[in-house]
C-alpha cells in the first residue's frame, strides 16, 4: 500500500497499464510478422466457444486476418475477419502508447479506440450470427 502510494505520486494511475497495453500491442505487430505461415494457418484450433456451440467466436479468424495483414494479403486479410485489417492498423498505432500516453488527446484516442474495436467485433459477429441462422 505504501509503495503504491509512493509511486502514483510520480506516475498517472495507470501508467503502468498504458505501457504494458502498448508494449503488447508491439508484440503483437512483432510476432505476425515473424509468425510461420505454418503456426498462423495450420495449427489447432484453441477457441473454446468454437468447440461447444459450433459456431465461430467473435475473434474466430483474427489471428489468420492479422498474420495475412502483414504478410501484405489485404484481400485475404478481410476475408478471414472483416474487422483483421482495421485492428492491425490500430495495433500498430496502439503500440506508440509506450511513448505518447501522457498525452490527454492520445488518451481519449486509445480509450474510445479500445471500445470502437469491442463494439464493432460484437456487431459483426451478431450480423454473421444472423446470416448464419438464415441459411
Amino acid at each position: 500500500m505504501r509503495l503504491r502510494k509512493n509511486l502514483n505520486k510520480y506516475f498517472p494511475s495507470d501508467y503502468l497499464a498504458c505501457k504494458l497495453f502498448g508494449l503488447a500491442s508491439f508484440a503483437v505487430v512483432t510476432v505476425a510478422i515473424i509468425m510461420p505461415k505454418s503456426l498462423a494457418f495450420n495449427g489447432p484450433v484453441i477457441c473454446l466457444f468454437n468447440r461447444i456451440i459450433n459456431y465461430p467466436c467473435p475473434g474466430c479468424g483474427l489471428t489468420r486476418s492479422v498474420y495475412s495483414f502483414f504478410h501484405g494479403n489485404f484481400n485475404d486479410a478481410y476475408t478471414f475477419h472483416h474487422i483483421g485489417p482495421i485492428i492491425s492498423i490500430l495495433f500498430i498505432v496502439w503500440s506508440f502508447d509506450i511513448y505518447l500516453n501522457n498525452n490527454s488527446f492520445w488518451n481519449k484516442f486509445l480509450r474510445s479506440s479500445q471500445t470502437i474495436v469491442v463494439i464493432l467485433l460484437m456487431v459483426v459477429w451478431i450480423y454473421d450470427l444472423a446470416l448464419f441462422t438464415i441459411k
